[in-house]
């Protein structure tokens, strides 16, 4: 097998981004050349319904969501479609998530279209890696279930993002903080599921019965707030009070501008609060 460039495990935002940024830099047939293999364990038709199909908006405007990627590269035609239309039809306003996921598809499938002419590249879908290992040359080799090798690269990037639907991962000490007191008595819900709305109605069964003191949301970032309004929006609502969010760091609050941050009395954390360059948002994807 030959030995390519890079191999992505994973065709969502993250791993596209790669593909993207090279076009960006109208270096993507040089990274075709050297070889590119993307490998995902979903197919094509499926991308849209299981990467980004959440009942919640993202944190970018329709128009800076597009200004990220070149229009006149490789994605040309992706921008004559119908999905291009609708999404600039947003404007400056919140884009959904479900609606960047059926773009996102449209990347990913002339992303495939592009690396079929070339003999390095490889987009391999409907097929999970299960390990990877580093062979004697310090490449990386992956596999299959079937052991079978899937692609040999000099560099790897895993973009599968992150999913935990146990408590057991967590590791969470309830004698640190009174709010993880009688943990273990809780009912927990996978943020996954509740932004897609897959368990909501199995939550408001459990709030007529009785509702909890505190409902706990581990994690910071843009999600644990999607979903803290979406259950205090509940019937019967919750109460704020009884929302708690924790997270390892300060919580970076997004702004449009760092005029807009300033007349918030935001305080600046160098270290941490990132200022885009392209429209001078404040923590646009943190």
């Amino acid at each position: 097998m030959q030995t390519s460039l890079t191999q992505i495990i994973g065709i969502g935002a993250a791993g596209l981004s790669i593909a993207v940024a090279a076009d960006k830099e109208d270096r993507f047939t040089e990274l075709l050349e050297a070889g590119i293999v993307f490998i995902d364990k979903s197919d094509l038709t499926n991308i849209d319904s299981q990467s980004l199909n959440y009942y919640i908006n993202s944190n970018s405007s329709a128009l800076g969501f597009l200004s990220s990627i070149r229009e006149d590269g490789i994605f040309k035609e992706v921008f004559d479609s119908e999905i291009v239309k609708k999404i600039r039809s947003y404007g400056e306003n919140i884009l959904p998530l479900n609606l960047i996921a059926q773009f996102l598809r449209l990347l990913a499938e002339k992303v495939k279209k592009e690396i079929e002419s070339y003999p390095k590249s490889k987009f391999i879908i409907g097929t999970e890696v299960k390990f990877i290992k580093i062979n004697q040359d310090g490449c990386y080799e992956s596999f299959d279930e079937n052991n079978n090798l899937l692609a040999t690269s000099t560099n790897l990037v895993i973009a599968t993002g992150a999913y935990c639907n146990d408590k057991k991962h967590l590791n969470l000490d309830a004698s640190e903080n009174f709010i993880l007191k009688n943990l273990e008595s809780c009912r927990w819900f996978v943020a996954d599921d509740m932004m897609r709305c897959e368990s909501t109605t199995d939550f408001e069964k459990i709030l007529k019965d009785k509702v909890p003191d505190k409902f706990i949301l581990v994690g910071g970032s843009f999600s644990a707030f999607a979903i803290a309004h979406q259950i205090k929006n509940l019937n019967p609502p919750l109460s704020e009070k009884s929302i708690y969010i924790l997270h390892r760091r300060e919580i970076q609050l997004y702004f449009d501008s760092e005029l807009e941050a300033k007349e918030c009395n935001y305080t600046f954390d160098d270290a941490n609060d990132k200022i885009d360059p392209q429209n001078g948002a404040v923590n646009r994807f943190c």
